[in-house]
């Protein structure tokens, strides 16, 4: 009876043990399927991360290829604005020197002007003085009817 009951004892320990183990294994099994559901989750977050690490980078290469197609197109462009610059800087030099050609010519001119109005008043002057003094040799020559005749008219005496 002894022995009955000592193997009682140690099967209903065998069988608290064997419970006990089936409860680890539970828990166990349960930490295993929160594993794998945390697995599968971290694994759907780094596919997202994938994803939007190539969206990303998609959008960095076409930003770059569009960044590329407007510097070049910048080149190209101050290329043109620097070649339209050096034509006009010439025309400029060109259009200078004609102005410069002009200018002296209107010097000259305004020389040879300057000189026939200093000769037209020259001339009125002499005028002026030849006709003062024709004034009193007209009037002496009124004295002589005869005289004045031919000398003004240039006929004969009456």
């Amino acid at each position: 009876a002894a022995l009955r009951a000592s193997l009682s004892g140690e099967t209903a320990h065998a069988a608290a043990a064997a419970r006990a183990a089936e409860g680890r294994a539970a828990a166990a099994g349960e930490a295993q399927a929160a594993a794998e559901a945390r697995a599968a989750e971290a694994a759907a977050d780094a596919s997202a991360a994938r994803a939007e690490t190539f969206r990303v980078r998609t959008e960095a290469v076409e930003a770059s290829r569009v960044t590329a197609e407007a510097v070049a197109r910048a080149k190209a462009e101050e290329g043109e604005l620097r070649a339209a610059v050096a034509v006009l800087s010439q025309d400029n030099e060109k259009m200078s020197a004609r102005v410069a050609a002009q200018k002296e010519k209107l010097r000259v001119a305004k020389e040879a002007l300057r000189a026939a109005q200093a000769e037209v008043e020259a001339a009125k002057a002499e005028a002026e003085a030849a006709k003062t003094a024709a004034i009193p040799a007209a009037r002496q020559g009124t004295e002589k009817p005869g005289v004045q005749m031919r000398e003004i008219g240039g006929g004969s005496a009456g």
